[in-house]
């Protein structure tokens, strides 16, 4: 089903049943809307001479009440030679009156009656209390109309409008009060409930086509979406069609207008065969600072979003796709990341996402990375660094372009032999993922260290003091605390108030994502946090702790500054645009960005091949013939 006329109200919400219809858009040019609307109709010819001899405006609704105007417009018998022409009449009881004392009202003509229009036109009458009466007849309009106005007769006809009469400028529209309409204003006029005289609702032409079009006929769809039509050229349009009396002169008429006005409909075309499919990638990023994030880092997405730009620029990856980037802000929780999960895989078939980037923690991928092989759907992770994550077996349908932590467990090892320690205690919050700290303690273990585990409560449940005296009583001095930032801040205040501190030989490792100001306990602790901590400790205290230094283990997030990167330029270039976008922006830097922008390319790299191979793999996207 197509159908390129659709009338809909305008300022009213229409709803489309998304298993069944797309909106293709209006038919106005350039995205402006081209309005239609029936209306009451006069000469043009008699609406100057009114205003040159009595300064009256004859388009005017209340003009019809004025007896100069009245008396120089036809009668019915003046109008109408043939009676058999005549398919309905209406005649207010001030017509029937005034009939009675030998006077006649004026008339308006009209087509069809039986519609909607006709009980909104006798409202118009009887609210405004109008002295005129109607004959609808039906096909014979237009030839009489044209007829009384060759013959130089006022007269007044109601017509939707753009149509072959209307557009004509030998007529003027007349003016009603404007009205804004009740939702269910057809229902109120089929029980013929007054509307109180306002002039007819407004509609938008519209293009609506069957869903089936829209995901199978790429080519069809991008035509029907680029068909834009200015005022003038539908009048021109009608204007040639307006005389004919069969479908062979009407098809002539506009093959003649189509032949004339290529340069108006040629643009059509090209946009039909340049146009590009929208394919969608959906977001997951620790986008907003917020009390409740686990992990807020609004550069991620700043990233990817770069990505995004680039592949759209370049011509030779996805050249018939563009990319978009949904995005769901997520902040590291298990219940955010599965709802946008959730709506993603519910997404209708011209929103259908090709995979997810993110989540940026382990914690909060792992549910929905176990059950994505279930959905055919691929997660591409830039930041959830769990050991268990590389199961393949678990977790078939998961990718990451940032290493496994489990990889750090070398490094680790290196470091203890350099520095000849045999011995360490390992803090681990209960939210940090236990296979990640599990695996490292094995590989230490296995090689000759020996290792104190203790798992911390989260947030308010946390007892520092005990965990940091158990540590001080066990009289190991290397200590790794893998803790989200509130913890973090809670064990180390807690060690500088023991004495736990580089300065007196203790050796720290921290988890290298946290927050640049995590120290910073004054403001943590104030009301200007969304969720002020308790941390007996100050700003300054924490800041001595920190500058006495500490070790992180991170993975390198760029290659050698004069590295190519894909996209175009140097990873030096690549890091300038970042900053400055960021900057901008007014967000703080991110070095996991760059994990994400790989993240969006290795899915344009990868379906772009997947298209080669297949053209039509987007409308099977989640099948196993191209998942899997």
């Amino acid at each position: 089903m197509i159908d390129t006329e659709v009338w809909v109200p305008f300022d009213r919400e229409y709803h489309v049943g998304n298993e069944v219809l797309m909106d293709a858009g209006s038919i106005g040019f350039t995205g402006r809307s081209l309005s239609s609307r029936l209306g009451w109709f006069t000469n043009s010819f008699f609406v100057g001479r009114m205003w040159s001899e009595h300064h009256q405006p004859a388009d005017h609704w209340r003009a019809l009440q004025l007896r100069v105007i009245l008396q120089e417009l036809s009668l019915a018998s003046e109008l109408i030679t043939c009676q058999a022409c005549i398919e309905h009449e209406f005649h207010p009881l001030q017509c029937v009156q005034l009939n009675q004392s030998g006077k006649n009202c004026v008339t308006l003509l009209a087509a069809q009656k039986g519609n909607l229009s006709s009980f909104m036109i006798e409202d118009q009458i009887k609210s405004l209390q109008l002295n005129v009466s109607v004959l609808w007849l039906g096909n014979n309009l237009t030839s009489t109309v044209l007829l009384n106005e060759a013959k130089g007769k006022p007269l007044l006809f109601c017509a939707w409008d753009p149509s072959p009469l209307t557009t004509a400028s030998k007529f003027r529209r007349i003016i009603f009060p404007e009205c804004s309409f009740p939702s269910n204003y057809i229902a109120l006029n089929l029980t013929n409930k007054s509307h109180g005289g306002c002039d007819f609702p407004l509609y938008d032409l519209r293009k609506f086509v069957w869903k089936e079009i829209q995901m199978r006929y790429k080519d069809i769809y991008g035509l029907l979406k680029a068909i834009s039509l200015t005022r003038e050229q539908i009048t021109d349009i009608l204007q040639q069609v307006g005389t004919t009396q069969n479908s062979t002169s009407i098809n002539d008429s506009v093959c003649h207008w189509m032949n004339k006005s290529r340069d108006i409909w040629l643009p059509w075309i090209q946009a039909e065969t340049t146009a590009k499919r929208i394919v969608y990638i959906g977001g997951m990023f620790p986008s907003l600072v917020e009390a409740k994030a686990v992990w807020s880092s609004p550069g991620d997405e700043v990233g990817a979003q770069l990505a995004i730009k680039e592949i759209n620029r370049e011509i030779r990856v996805l050249e018939r796709c563009k990319l978009e980037l949904l995005v769901a802000p997520t902040q590291c929780r298990r219940e955010l990341v599965i709802s946008a999960y959730i709506r993603y895989l519910n997404l209708d078939h011209a929103q259908k996402v090709i995979g997810i980037v993110g989540p940026a923690c382990s914690k909060a991928t792992l549910p929905i990375a176990e059950v994505a092989r279930f959905h055919n759907t691929i997660l591409m992770g830039y930041g959830a660094d769990d050991v268990s994550l590389s199961d393949r077996t678990r977790f078939p349908m998961f990718f990451r372009t940032n290493p496994s932590v489990d990889e750090f467990k070398l490094a680790f090892l290196s470091i203890f032999r350099a520095f000849s320690w045999k011995k360490c205690a390992i803090l681990r919050e209960a939210k940090y993922p236990v296979n990640t700290v599990q695996s490292r303690t094995e590989f230490l273990t296995k090689n000759g260290v020996q290792v104190l585990s203790r798992e911390l409560p989260s947030d308010e449940d946390l007892d520092a003091q005990s965990y940091v005296k158990n540590v001080a009583e066990s009289k190991l001095t290397v200590i790794m605390l893998d803790a989200y930032p509130a913890v973090t801040r809670a064990v180390t205040c807690q060690a500088y108030k023991e004495g736990l501190t580089p300065e007196k030989g203790y050796v720290w490792f921290l988890l290298d994502w946290l927050e640049s100001d995590w120290w910073d306990v004054d403001f943590f602790n104030s009301k200007k946090h969304a969720a002020p901590e308790s941390v007996p400790c100050s700003t300054d205290d924490l800041k001595t702790f920190v500058d006495q230094g500490y070790f992180t283990l991170s993975s390198p997030f760029f290659g050698d500054d004069e590295q190519p990167v894909v996209g175009g330029g140097t990873v030096k270039q690549w890091k300038e645009r970042y900053r400055s976008t960021v900057a901008k922006q007014k967000k703080e830097w991110s070095g996991y960005a760059s994990f994400a922008h790989d993240a969006v390319w290795t899915y344009a790299l990868a379906l772009d091949q997947l298209l080669k191979n297949d053209s039509l793999a987007l409308d099977k996207i989640d099948t196993n013939s191209t998942s899997v």
